[in-house]
């Protein structure tokens, strides 16, 4: 049994008519459409011919070579990136200053390249203390022997009267003031002139800030070794001349006491007191011998300190400048220590369309990278440290000036 109805057949005429009309609209459509494709051809068939009669008539324009491109020569960009370099110091050195204490301090900024090593200060007392030793030693040896054989009664001779002899030392020292008044030079340490920017910088940071700090520069110019050389170091050299003069006085006694008791030697004919006599003579010999040891000390002491090395320097001259550093350090100046790490920059084009229409497609970049360390002057703990990046931006060509001047 069916269900539902059949389906019933289209007619077969009445879609033959609907296909015909259907491929007829499509014929029509499509003329219509070559028709416009020749309407076209024609009109710029016609806007070419016109175009070659004008060009006939008033000649063709030439090509002005000239296509929109930057062209990017060997360090292109360096002096901008300079200058915008530049200006992150100045930036880098106001986050340092930031980081700084409020005063009222004395601060020492230093490159981390001229940082004052003190080793000739340090050889200097080294070598103060030994040459006073000595002396104090040879005068110690002197007493003993003095003791042990004292100035036979009725012999002439003996020890200058010291007042006197005072006048050779003062001499002496006459010269080594003299040294500082007309031959001590100063030269600060060479340093880097990217280091030298940032301590330039942070230098007048530091002034301006308002914190009540006091900074010097003793690595560029240093007052206390010129205006007043050192006189801890004044008064050193002077102590050991005196010692010398003093040295000089108890050997010449000492060799009067050896040729007297020498020569009483040769006349004994007793044995035993020629023997002990030999023995003074022996004794005094050796405490004269001690004595001038420790005047040689000095002297070559001396002479190095205050001779030109090989570099053209007088180690004298960086045993003052060191003085006044560690002076100052002591009686609690802080040093801070700088290093400008890496400074460069970039650039980089792009095109667009204000590149068509001449627009410089340029934008430049300075950045710096800086260190610094702050440290109590005296007992060397660490008040501050860190590592200041700073990136300067991409700045148009054309905007540069006004970016780098204010």
């Amino acid at each position: 049994m069916a269900t539902g109805q059949e389906p019933q057949n289209p007619d077969p005429q009445a879609a033959k008519a609907a296909a015909e009309t259907r491929k007829a609209e499509a014929e029509a459509r499509k003329a219509e459409a070559d028709a416009e494709k020749a309407a076209s051809d024609a009109e710029k068939a016609a806007a070419e011919a016109a175009l070659a009669a004008l060009k006939a008539k008033i000649g063709g324009v030439p090509d002005s070579g000239i296509s929109g491109d930057v062209t990017l020569k060997d360090k292109a960009g360096s002096a901008e990136a300079t200058l915008l370099a530049a200006k992150a110091v100045n930036a880098a050195a106001q986050r340092i200053t930031d980081e700084l204490p409020q005063g009222p301090k004395t601060i020492l900024l230093y490159a981390a390249g001229e940082i004052p090593s003190f080793q000739e200060l340090i050889a200097f007392r080294s070598q103060v203390a030994l040459t006073r030793g000595a002396f104090n030693n040879a005068v110690v040896k002197s007493d003993d022997v003095k003791a042990k054989a004292p100035k036979p009664i009725g012999v002439t001779g003996g020890e200058t009267p010291f007042l006197p002899a005072a006048g050779l030392a003062l001499e002496a020292i006459s010269k080594l003031v003299g040294f500082f008044r007309s031959d001590f030079t100063v030269g600060g340490v060479d340093v880097s002139q990217d280091d030298s920017l940032l301590v330039h910088a942070l230098a007048g940071r530091i002034a301006s800030s308002g914190k009540q700090l006091t900074v010097q520069l003793l690595g560029t110019y240093n007052p206390g070794s010129v205006l007043d050389p050192a006189a801890g170091i004044l008064k050193d050299l002077s102590d050991l001349s005196g010692l010398k003069v003093k040295a000089i006085n108890i050997a010449s006694f000492h060799d009067q006491m050896t040729a007297h008791f020498t020569k009483t030697a040769e006349a004994e004919k007793d044995p035993a007191k020629k023997r002990n006599l030999q023995e003074n003579a022996s004794l005094h010999k050796e405490a004269g011998d001690t004595l001038r040891a420790a005047v040689a000390l000095y002297d070559g002491f001396l002479s190095k300190l205050t001779a030109t090395n090989d570099k053209g320097l007088v180690p004298l001259t960086q045993v003052v400048r060191d003085s006044v550093v560690a002076d100052s350090l002591a009686k609690g100046a802080l040093l801070l220590i700088v290093k400008l790490q890496k400074s460069g920059g970039t650039f980089y084009t792009k095109k667009n369309l204000w590149t068509f229409f001449g627009g410089m497609p340029i934008f430049h970049m300075g950045g710096v990278v800086v260190s610094f360390v702050l440290l109590d002057g005296k007992d060397g703990h660490v008040l501050g440290s860190g590592a200041v990046p700073v990136h300067g931006g991409f700045v148009r060509a054309g905007q540069l000036q006004s970016v780098v001047e204010n």
